[in-house]
């Protein structure tokens, strides 16, 4: 059932899903569920304690009956910042005028699907990495990974 409550400004339907991970390295891949159905709007990025010049891209991994776990890139590709020297990182997914730009519209996400975080660059890591996800709610009812 799609959001018909006329009274939900666009901001209140969306949720945030913060991640924390210590120690990514290159090729490194961290994966954050997404419980239901919804629109990847974008999302924020604070990075502590750089080695080298890593970089970070986003995807979607979705299992298809039949077929299998199937990528989805999320066009999203950033070079990490420290946070002490340069602030944090905001992101947008799905746009056609790249990083930070607000002519997208997101990408659609099922539930059930893992954003993912590939970090990659020669001899590239980072200590401590904290990033917030915007996701969009397509629906008033929700259920939780089928609950």
């Amino acid at each position: 059932m799609p959001i018909i409550n006329r009274e939900k400004d666009i901001t209140e339907q969306r949720d945030l899903f913060d991640y924390a991970v210590q120690g990514t390295a290159t090729g490194a891949t961290y994966l954050c569920p997404i419980p239901y159905a919804g629109l990847a709007v974008g999302g924020f990025q604070a990075n502590i304690g750089l080695s080298g010049s890593p970089v970070h891209s986003f995807a979607i991994s979705r299992f298809v009956v039949g077929a299998g776990t199937t990528l989805i890139g999320l066009g999203v590709t950033i070079t990490a910042s420290g946070f002490g020297t340069s602030g944090g990182q905001m992101f947008t997914f799905g746009t056609s005028g790249g990083v930070g730009s607000t002519l997208g519209a997101g990408v659609t996400l099922l539930a059930n699907d893992l954003i993912i975080m590939n970090t990659a660059g020669a001899n590239a890591a980072v200590a401590q990495c904290s990033t917030t996800l915007v996701v969009r709610c397509l629906q008033d009812f929700k259920t939780h990974f089928g609950f």
